[in-house]
């Protein structure tokens, strides 16, 4: 839905193609981004607390402070995501990618994803208004 680069358009138009939404959730490019938003999200050293570091990733993607409610639903996946990963590391091994395989890292990484995977797929991620 996007226009090639032999037209300059000065807003992208909003879509609902379902093309668009299976791309930026499969393709391996997307999930690599994904991937590297979380590893930049979970290791951050500073804010060390998750309300601050998803203040931070959500200024990151859509430029702006997250509003109570989209800061409590975030928290809220990040929990349940950490509580469904420390039950099951093999499937967070294996969504994390080769590259971050540490036990003590995986759970958070995965579970962070998940945080990155929503804020990377959010409409105003993707046209900026």
């Amino acid at each position: 839905d996007a226009p090639d680069r032999a037209t300059c358009v000065v807003s992208r138009s909003r879509t609902n193609t379902p093309l668009q939404a299976l791309t930026l959730l499969n393709d391996p490019a997307y999930v690599e981004m994904m991937q590297s938003f979380a590893r930049g999200m979970a290791r951050r050293p500073e804010p060390r607390d998750d309300t601050r570091r998803i203040d931070y990733a959500f200024q990151a993607a859509v430029a702006r402070k997250p509003r109570p409610a989209e800061r409590a639903l975030l928290l809220q996946v990040l929990q349940e995501q950490r509580k469904r990963f420390s039950e099951d590391v093999a499937a967070a091994r294996k969504l994390v990618g080769k590259a971050d395989q540490s036990a003590k890292d995986v759970v958070e990484l995965a579970a962070w994803f998940h945080v990155a995977n929503i804020l990377l797929n959010l409409d105003e991620t993707i046209t900026k208004g």
